[in-house]
C-alpha cells in the first residue's frame, strides 16, 4: 500500500507544481491518494469520528440530560426540543448525546480489555506450543456459547452494572482476538528473520516484542475495529434487556428499552437512539473492511478487480446508450 501511495503522491506532485514540500503537503497528497483509492473508508471513518466528537463535546453545549419539562412529555420535535422529549419531558437530543459518551466509552473499555488479554494469549499460544493446547481449548469453549447468552450468565455472577458488563463482554470477546493473533504469530514465527534471531540466541520475549508483535499490528488493528463494533452492539443489547447501565444514566440501549412502551405514541423516542446504534456499528464495520482492504494485499487485489469490473460495465452501458 505504501508503494502505491508513494506513486500516487509522486504523480500528484508532477501534475501540480504548486504543491509544497512540507509535512502538511505530503499529508494532503497521501490523503488525496487514499481518497482516490478508497473514498468510502474515509467517509465512514469521518462519520464515526464525528459521532465521537459530538458525544465528547455535545454534553458541554446542550442542556442537562436530566432536566425535566412536565408540560412537554412525549412531545415531537420542536424548537425547544429538536428531537422531542421522553415520557418525563427530558430532551431526547441531550440524552442521546450524553448516552453516546457512555455507550462509546463502555464499548472502548470492553475492546481494550479484549485487546490486551487476546493479544497476550494469542501471542503466547502461537509462539510457545506447550501453552497452545489447554489455553486454546478454553478459548474454543468460550466461543462455543452465543456471546449475549454467555455475557448474561456472567452478569448473573458479577451483578449488572458498568464494571460487570465490561468484564463479562471483555471475557466474551477475548477469544476472537486471541485466535486471530495466534494465527498471525504461527505464520510469522516461521519467517527467516525469526529463525535468524533464534540462531543469534535472541530470547523469546525479545523476538516477540521486536519481530512478532510489530508485524502483527495491522492484523490486530483490523480485528480491534470489528470487536469495537460488536462491543457497541452487545452493550446496547444488554442495556435494552436492563442488564447494563441502569437508568437514569442514559445509554443508547436503555433509551431504546424505555421507548418501546411508547412506540405508537411517540415513535421518534425510539427512532433516534436506534439510528445512532446503527450508524456507529455500521461505520465501524465498514471502516474495518476498508482498512483490511488497504492493508491486505490479496483483499486489495480483489477490491481493485471488482472496481475495474464495475468501471467496464459502466463504460459499456454508456457506450450502449450512445449507440
Amino acid at each position: 500500500m505504501s508503494s502505491q501511495l508513494a506513486l500516487d503522491t509522486t504523480a500528484l506532485s508532477i501534475r501540480d507544481p504548486k504543491v509544497g514540500k512540507g509535512k502538511f503537503a505530503r499529508l494532503r497528497l497521501g490523503l488525496a491518494a487514499l481518497w482516490r483509492r478508497d473514498a468510502p473508508t474515509i467517509i465512514w471513518g469521518a462519520i464515526f469520528v464525528l459521532i465521537l466528537l459530538v458525544s465528547a463535546v455535545g454534553p458541554l453545549l446542550l442542556q442537562s440530560y436530566s432536566a425535566i419539562d412536565p408540560s412537554a412529555r412525549l412531545a415531537g420535535p420542536r424548537s425547544a426540543h429538536w428531537l422531542g422529549t421522553d415520557e418525563y419531558g427530558r430532551d431526547i437530543l441531550a440524552r442521546i448525546v450524553y448516552a453516546g459518551r457512555t455507550s462509546l466509552g463502555i464499548g472502548l473499555a470492553i475492546t481494550g480489555m479484549a485487546l490486551v488479554l487476546g493479544t497476550f494469549i494469542g501471542t503466547l499460544t502461537g509462539f510457545y506450543d506447550r501453552l497452545s493446547g489447554p489455553i486454546m481449548r478454553l478459548m474454543d469453549g468460550i466461543m462455543a456459547f452465543p456471546a449475549i447468552v454467555l455475557a448474561i450468565a456472567l452478569l448473573i455472577v458479577l451483578r449488572s452494572g458498568v464494571w460487570g458488563e465490561i468484564i463479562a463482554l471483555g471475557t466474551v470477546f477475548t477469544p476472537h482476538i486471541a485466535r486471530v493473533v495466534r494465527s498471525r504469530v504461527l505464520s510469522l514465527r516461521e519467517k527467516g528473520y525469526v529463525a535468524a534471531a533464534r540462531s543469534a540466541a535472541v530470547s523469546g520475549p525479545r523476538i516477540l516484542l521486536t519481530h512478532i508483535l510489530p508485524n502483527s499490528a495491522s492484523t490486530i488493528l483490523v480485528q480491534t475495529v470489528f470487536i469495537y463494533a460488536s462491543a457497541l452492539l452487545a452493550d446496547s443489547s444488554l442495556s435494552f434487556l436492563g442488564l447494563g447501565v441502569q437508568p437514569p444514566t442514559p445509554t443508547w440501549g436503555n433509551m431504546v428499552g424505555e421507548a418501546r412502551a411508547f412506540i405508537t405514541i411517540a415513535p421518534t423516542f425510539i427512532v433516534f437512539p436506534g439510528i445512532m446504534i446503527v450508524l456507529s456499528v455500521m461505520s465501524l464495520n465498514l471502516l474495518g473492511e476498508g482498512i483490511r482492504g488497504l492493508i491486505d494485499t490479496r483483499a486489495r487485489a480483489i477490491l481493485d478487480l471488482e472496481r475495474s469490473r464495475k468501471d467496464r460495465l459502466s463504460r459499456a452501458r454508456k457506450a450502449g446508450r450512445r449507440g
